[in-house]
């Protein structure tokens, strides 16, 4: 059984681009069903039946959406590493980089270095068998040494400092006996080396690297090795940025061979040697010049990835969340156009094909076409529809408003017939849900209308109108129970809002007259 076809075109999309938003984590297309394969794993798990209440929930930002992230970046990053990974770039630390640095440091005698994506830990412990040999008395440094990875299992793996004979398969004999102890079939690292090194669970897109709660400020040296390749430029951009500003004037980042390719780093000084290229935050800068240039993550036509920690992200989500976007609308789908409907400059999913010169011609029909149907002229408006339809056969907006035609004229089979075209090319949409609904209320099929109004709060759980008009069906089915809960639960959503904001309902009101029309509502239930 293949596993993508529980998804259609668009929604795998959604996920990946969503995945790639949050983690940076490029999907390829050969990891397609793969990934279709994990995202049914993990639904399976946590009881989830619909692929598009799956992505709502990673959307959202609470405890649970956390967790869960946490849960698909096991499955989504299967590392692998060994001890002394890439003996070349090893020996360009042990004989010039480290050197340097504890040289700049011995006044001090401090050293501060992260290994960021460190799997199961081969790396920092590498790194710590290395300075306890290059550093005679680093009892009496402050060596702190932080490895960090997206996958909680192999932090977990790597806390415990236990490992198969595999992670030693370049490393000398002898080092293995003085730093690691037979355990079982296995071997464990010594404690002195083990408590050297602290771990932490961290997204590297998510992480605001100037505020980190886990001391990852003033680096000496970062290592970030075989992390990028699996990462899309502006993400790799976005990283590389915090990296320099994390760094200490004079610190070094490496990564692995051209992991790097066409990444702005005109702000790094880049040193190359015959082992490996490593790149330094220059010795004379200092915070405030980061204003001048930054990094660039992002060319001047794409939109920046916002982090969901970070506050700019947190504005958004209460714009999205408070102020009643798309998605959690509140207009009543009745046979009648919508506020968006009236956009007609807003055309979701547009695609219309190259050799089409002029696009402007599908946006005035299908302007046409809603201006004929706020009219009532639905034999005209049907045919504008057609030909929008014909010049951009993937477009929703142009589907959802056939289906709203159709149901209009009362011929709810051809309604139905649009609905799920719509839905096929975008089943996160409500929208057509909410028409479907009010046909099978039409039609007397009360239990689907139920269903129907279940999977739009299913989905969007901020749907205000489907509560309200789930309880009216519950009141006339007499569990007066169930519609005062519905109800109830509509009001405590519209608190969270600002009681000025214009809905309608099915006329204009605000928030707050709304508020009131649902208190009314309730009075005699209680």
């Amino acid at each position: 059984m293949s596993f993508q076809r529980q998804f259609n075109e668009a929604l795998i999309q959604r996920f990946i681009q969503l995945i790639g938003t949050h983690t940076g984590l490029q999907i390829r297309p050969q990891e397609r069903e793969a990934l279709c394969e994990k995202i049914c794993f993990r639904m399976n798990v946590i009881s989830i039946y619909l692929p598009e209440a799956y992505y709502q929930l990673l959307e959202i930002d609470n405890y649970q959406s956390q967790s869960e992230w946490q849960e698909l970046a096991n499955l989504l990053t299967i590392g692998e590493s060994y001890f002394f990974r890439d003996k070349g770039q090893f020996s360009l630390l042990r004989y010039q980089i480290l050197p340097r640095l504890i040289a700049a440091k011995k006044q001090m005698k401090t050293l501060r270095i992260w290994s960021a994506g460190c799997s199961t830990g081969e790396e920092p412990y590498s790194l710590a068998i290395l300075l306890t040999e290059l550093i005679p008395d680093w009892e009496s440094w402050n060596l702190y040494i932080l490895g960090t990875d997206i996958n909680q299992e192999s932090i977990n793996k790597a806390k415990q400092g236990v490992y198969s004979s595999w992670s030693f398969r370049l490393l000398d004999q002898k080092l293995q006996n003085c730093y690691f102890e037979p355990h079982g079939t296995e071997w464990k690292i010594n404690n002195s080396i083990q408590n050297m090194v602290n771990f932490k669970t961290v997204n590297l897109i998510q992480m605001p690297f100037l505020n980190l709660l886990l001391d990852a400020q003033n680096i000496d040296l970062i290592l970030c090795r075989n992390v990028f390749v699996y990462f899309d430029k502006p993400a790799i951009s976005l990283v590389v940025n915090n990296f320099y500003n994390t760094l200490q004037p004079g610190g070094y980042l490496l990564t692995a061979h051209a992991e790097l390719q066409g990444i702005d780093l005109s702000l790094f000084h880049t040193e190359s040697f015959p082992e490996s290229t490593i790149y330094q935050r220059p010795k004379e800068t200092v915070g405030g010049n980061l204003s001048r240039k930054k990094a660039k993550a992002y060319s001047d036509t794409e939109e920046p990835i916002l982090c969901p920690s970070s506050p700019a992200a947190n504005k958004v989500k209460i714009e999205l969340a408070q102020l009643v976007p798309k998605t959690y609308s509140l207009v009543q789908v009745t046979y009648k156009i919508s506020n968006e409907v009236n956009e007609c400059g807003r055309l979701s999913n547009l695609e219309i094909s190259e050799n089409l010169t002029n696009t402007s011609t599908f946006q005035t029909l299908i302007c046409e076409a809603k201006t004929l149907f706020k009219q009532k002229y639905y034999p005209s408006a049907i045919q504008k529809t057609e030909q929008a339809i014909a010049l951009a056969p993937k477009n929703f907006d142009s589907y959802y408003l056939m289906a709203q035609i159709y149901a209009n004229l009362g011929e709810y089979d051809k309604a139905v017939h649009y609905c799920q075209l719509a839905l096929k090319i975008d089943s996160l949409s409500e929208k057509p849900l909410y028409l479907l609904a009010h046909i099978a209320e039409e039609r007397g099929d009360v239990e689907e209308a139920k269903i129907l109004l279940k999977k739009i709060i299913y989905l969007v759980p901020s749907s205000i109108l489907a509560y309200l008009e789930i309880s009216g069906i519950y009141e006339l089915e007499g569990n007066l129970s169930r519609a005062l809960k519905m109800r109830t639960v509509a009001l405590e959503i519209l608190k969270k809002l600002p009681q000025e904001l214009i809905v309608e309902f099915p006329e204009k009101m605000t928030v707050g007259e709304l508020s009131v029309h649902i208190q009314k509502m309730l009075q005699p239930q209680l």
